[in-house]
């Protein structure tokens, strides 16, 4: 293989040796000082994680609860979300409407 006068062949080289030696000088460039950083000391403490939910709760067994009759609610005898024992009261209704109705019976019998 014959080698033709190319001159890039030994320039490449000699300026790669060039390169390396001059930058083994005892004076380098001047580097920038570190730049100042903030600093925060962290605590350890106990936050509180609330969310609020929209939704709907259900019972184990929920038992649709119906009037027989029309009337007023006065009063509610159980804590909501507590157990409700067979046959114990639960609501009272206004008794006036029905003591009426009761009276006219009788006076129409008399």
């Amino acid at each position: 293989m014959r080698v033709q006068n190319r001159p890039h062949f030994f320039i490449a080289p000699l300026l790669f040796i060039a390169l390396t030696f001059s930058s083994c000088g005892e004076e380098q460039a001047k580097v920038a000082p570190p730049p100042t950083v903030a600093v925060i000391k962290s605590i350890s403490a106990d936050i509180p994680l609330e969310k609020e939910f929209v939704g709907q709760v259900y019972g184990i067994v929920d038992i649709p609860i119906r009037a027989r009759v029309e009337g007023f609610l006065e009063g509610r005898h159980f804590n909501e979300g507590c157990l409700i024992k067979k046959e114990l009261l639960s609501y009272d209704i206004h008794p006036l409407p029905f003591e009426a109705a009761v009276t006219e019976l009788d006076c129409s019998i008399v």
